[in-house]
């Protein structure tokens, strides 16, 4: 019974710092892509507020951004 919860709190810990991670990595990145749309925004863009969190990717630059295929946003113009 030990080895099951210490394996349980052991998943636990690992899910919360990969979200927290993601989430920060998501934060400190000065543009989001859509994964699904192929459009790249700066992160403080309204279309990103509107985005499924699971199409959001963490671009660095805008370089970055289009060798990965994405295309600017119309909206905020990155």
């Amino acid at each position: 019974m030990k080895k099951i919860l210490a394996a349980v709190v052991a998943l636990i810990v690992i899910t919360a710092t990969f979200a927290t991670t993601f989430a920060v990595a998501l934060f400190d990145s000065p543009y989001i892509g859509n994964a699904n749309t192929k459009k790249f925004h700066y992160a403080s863009c309204r279309s990103v507020d509107e985005m499924n969190p699971d199409n959001q990717v963490p671009l660095y630059s805008v370089d970055e951004a289009q060798r990965k295929g994405y295309t600017p946003c119309k909206r905020c113009k990155p």
